[in-house]
């Protein structure tokens, strides 16, 4: 299973809207976090597998996650590595849970980063928790501007 890090949010925002953006429209992060991301894309129509291209691609480059499960009654969903050059270096294996629950004027969001180490000496992914938390605050922002 590996070892895990995880964080609680509070956002100012409801549990639902964030929900919807994490399970449906991954696809708008390069738009709200430009200088983080050049592009994610599906690999299939219709599938669940994604490609995330990141504007530092010497540091971060290319990785290819899946999606699922999603859980639309507790409003959690979970993405598991599946391909990256960058990450699969120091890790066998990386997979991020977020569950949002309704709070008192938004919700909170809670992230769980579960992780193996390739060698015992490897570092724990505290960059990629604070992409994560970022993430999130990117996603808050435009759940609170979005006007459709």
């Amino acid at each position: 299973m590996g070892d895990y890090i995880e964080l609680s949010e509070k956002l100012n925002c409801p549990a639902d809207g964030v929900f919807e953006f994490y399970s449906r429209q991954c696809y708008l992060f390069p738009t709200i976090m430009p200088t983080v991301f050049k592009e994610v894309k599906r690999i299939k129509p219709e599938g669940s597998e994604r490609n995330w291209t990141f504007v530092n691609a010497a540091s971060c480059g290319s990785w290819m996650d899946t999606v699922g499960p999603i859980d639309t009654e507790n409003k959690s969903i979970k993405w598991t590595l599946l391909a990256g050059d960058v990450p699969l270096k120091s890790y066998k294996s990386l997979s991020v849970v977020h569950h949002f629950s309704i709070s008192e004027g938004g919700c909170v969001a809670k992230v769980v980063l579960t992780f193996e180490k390739k060698h015992d000496h490897g570092p724990v992914p505290i960059d990629y928790m604070k992409v994560l938390c970022d993430m999130l605050r990117a996603v808050e922002e435009y759940v609170q501007n979005d006007t459709h």
